[in-house]
């Protein structure tokens, strides 16, 4: 035996909706549960999120066409304008979880440049003018004993005039 029942014969289209809104819902939740029964924060605004981005794309669609080429066109003026070397080469501190990208890939080319690197470093130890470097050196520590000594006879000039007018 078999009966077909109209839902619209005891139902009204307010309360269909409504109906099919507490369906929804409950899907929605039983989808984004986690184990301990509580709606992931991040699940949610993720679903939130995707649903949103698509209305407001399809609103502003209709009142700015091309949108997304004006948004393209002026990002890219504005790359080609501004400076944001701080931006790329920005290291990460304790508010960021990841390099930029910039600092990621130095990082990696230096580690990969290693060896490189490491012969450059020995050539210019290698190379290095010895000679120059300990010569001015040696001229500072001369300039320093200089002063040292001219401070000591001013010295001995300030304590000489002392003991004159003290002999006086």
């Amino acid at each position: 035996m078999e009966a077909q029942i109209n839902v619209k014969d005891y139902l009204s289209d307010e309360t269909m909706e409504e109906i099919a809104r507490d369906v929804f819902r409950e899907q929605l939740k039983i989808s984004l549960l986690k184990n301990d029964g509580i709606v992931a924060d991040s699940e949610m605004s993720r679903f939130i999120s995707n649903i949103s981005h698509q209305f407001v794309m399809e609103e502003v669609q209709k009142h700015i066409p091309n949108v997304e080429n004006l948004i393209k066109e002026k990002t890219e003026k504005l790359i080609a304008e501004k400076d944001f070397s701080y931006y790329v080469f920005k290291t990460k501190d304790v508010w960021e979880k990841e390099e930029s990208l910039a600092i990621t890939y130095i990082k990696e080319t230096t580690k990969n440049a290693k060896e490189i690197i490491q012969k450059k470093i020995m050539q210019t130890i290698d190379n290095h003018d010895y000679a120059k470097t300990i010569s001015d050196c040696i001229g500072e520590e001369f300039v320093a004993i200089s002063e040292l000594l001219y401070k000591i006879g001013d010295r001995f000039i300030i304590k000489s005039k002392e003991n004159d007018d003290e002999n006086r």
